[in-house]
């Protein structure tokens, strides 16, 4: 994760480990210097570099999940094939077809296989919303979802809408801005495009006015419960266009530039409700281009872009999976936004073990991130699922993420 001639994108998680940031950046040679070993076959030794009171969390994000070397040098690919697929969970791959179906298996192995129930889970992949409800009405599946398009809560009858379940997870939908390209360098531009959407209009989930979703702890309550009632921003159209002119002013620019907006797949609804806002609000033409997922990922972290939808899901539960994101070190902060007050409040929360503290100094940090606008939130997301009265156990925990390791059958 961290040599610098493998290194992953999410390298900077480990930056915890004593001499992590430094192994990783070059100026730190020497691999054994970095503050994890393996003491015996069952004892690994992790030295941090200050103070985290959520390492525990961390250790168990996908950046810290560990792979065999050698299964890497015997094959590159491995992560690609049921045959090859290596992991050590409660379940096993047995069969996967890209686009159809995937099929989980009890580990035997796992430390506690003895909890573990189900035998064996039928994942099928199905992009035919109405088919995916015939068939759990039918009794063909147990579990449906999760989206609030694959599953039309309008069209189920009285005996499924008791089956239906509604989860908040810590996902938040934005766009981010490209504050290398004019006009976006300028704060007052940004701010105009983000007070101008309308978000109730947008979407059945939560308006998001932050960064940091409902569901994340905080030092007592959640992050969200624990912020000032007083939102960062408000939408107003008037002050929009006030800010707007201003920015232009400041630009030397007598007009909006043309501008794209990029998005992938699936989000044709949204992006042309906001492109249409701006141009009803503003004044202004928005290009709202659809690019495949892989190529709109490229864009964004080779900032060939102006604006572009993102979205992202916690790692762990604590606001630093997401305030980090726009840290000046951070190898997804794929808006170019540096600044060192921001920075501060992010490494002074890494250093105290104080949890009261340490959210004050994030909560400090997020209202600059979006005073500064340098990401437009727009909501917090909202997942159904239909699940049979049988099924107990199977969950999505705070970050969507479905749980299998407990259910069961009554």
């Amino acid at each position: 994760m961290l040599n610098p001639a493998t290194s992953s994108p999410h390298a900077y998680m480990l930056y915890y480990l004593a001499g992590g940031e430094t192994y990783h950046n070059g100026t730190l040679k020497n691999a054994s210097k970095v503050g994890v070993q393996a003491v015996n076959d069952t004892t690994l030794k992790v030295t941090l570099r200050s103070r985290t009171s959520y390492f525990l969390q961390l250790a168990a994000s996908r950046a810290y999940l560990p792979v065999n070397p050698s299964v890497v040098k015997s094959n590159k690919n491995w992560a690609r094939s049921a045959k090859s697929f290596v992991g050590n969970g409660p379940f096993t791959l047995t069969k996967w077809v890209p686009d159809q179906e995937i099929v989980l298996s009890k580990n035997k192995l796992y430390p506690e296989a003895k909890k573990i129930h189900f035998d064996r889970i039928k994942m099928g992949i199905l992009n035919d919303p109405d088919q995916e409800l015939a068939m759990y009405k039918q009794g063909q599946l147990d579990w449906s979802g999760p989206s609030e398009t694959n599953i039309n809560v309008f069209k189920l009858n009285k005996a499924t809408k008791k089956d239906v379940h509604a989860y908040n997870p810590a996902s938040t939908y934005y766009y981010v801005f490209n504050v290398t390209k004019p006009p976006f360098d300028n704060v007052n531009i940004r701010r105009a495009l983000g007070m101008a959407i309308s978000r109730e209009m947008l979407t059945h989930g939560t308006p998001a006015y932050a960064f940091v979703p409902p569901g994340i702890r905080g030092a007592g309550k959640t992050f969200r419960e624990e912020a000032s009632r007083a939102p960062y921003f408000t939408e107003d159209t008037d002050k929009a266009q006030e800010l707007l002119k201003k920015g232009l002013q400041e630009e030397g620019l007598s007009a909006f530039p043309e501008t794209k907006l990029i998005f992938n797949e699936g989000h044709e609804y949204i992006s042309s409700a906001v492109t249409s806002m701006w141009a009803n609000n503003l004044g202004i033409d928005v290009y709202a281009e659809v690019q495949p997922w892989e190529e709109l990922l490229n864009n964004r972290m080779a900032l060939n872009f102006e604006i572009a939808r993102a979205g992202w899901s916690a790692d762990y539960n604590d606001p630093a999976s997401f305030l980090e994101m726009y840290t000046s070190w951070s190898t997804d902060n794929d808006s170019s936004w540096h600044n060192a007050e921001y920075d501060s409040y992010i490494r002074q929360a890494q250093q105290t073990g104080d949890d009261a503290l340490r959210m004050k100094l994030y909560h400090q940090a997020e209202r600059l991130l979006i005073d500064q606008m340098v990401i437009i939130p727009v909501h917090y997301f909202k997942e159904f699922t239909l699940q049979k009265p049988y099924v107990h156990g199977v969950y999505k925990d705070y970050s969507g993420s479905l749980v299998y390791r407990d259910g069961y059958f009554k």
